[in-house]
């Protein structure tokens, strides 16, 4: 099992990767934290997630648009907004 704590430090090393500075959106999935990353105060469009599993910690691209990610976000809880 993948605790919160350790699935915010491996969402914030993915997007560190790709030269996001910061986390802007956590949500909590049945299965998964989902997280959205920005370079500051600019508005990025098109960029995608990253969705790191409860079960297994595996970190995978969260894509939008995708019908079954949608609905996957639609279903979440968005945390601390």
């Amino acid at each position: 099992m993948t605790d919160f704590d350790t699935a915010v430090r491996r969402a914030q090393e993915y997007f560190a990767k790709k030269g996001a500075l910061c986390l802007s959106k956590v949500y909590e999935a049945d299965d998964s934290w989902i997280f959205f990353a920005s370079s500051g105060n600019s508005p990025k469009f098109g960029n995608s997630g990253v969705s790191i599993c409860k079960k297994t910690g595996e970190v995978r691209s969260f894509v939008l648009p995708s019908k079954a990610n949608f609905i996957k976000l639609k279903n979440a809880k968005l945390l601390g907004d």
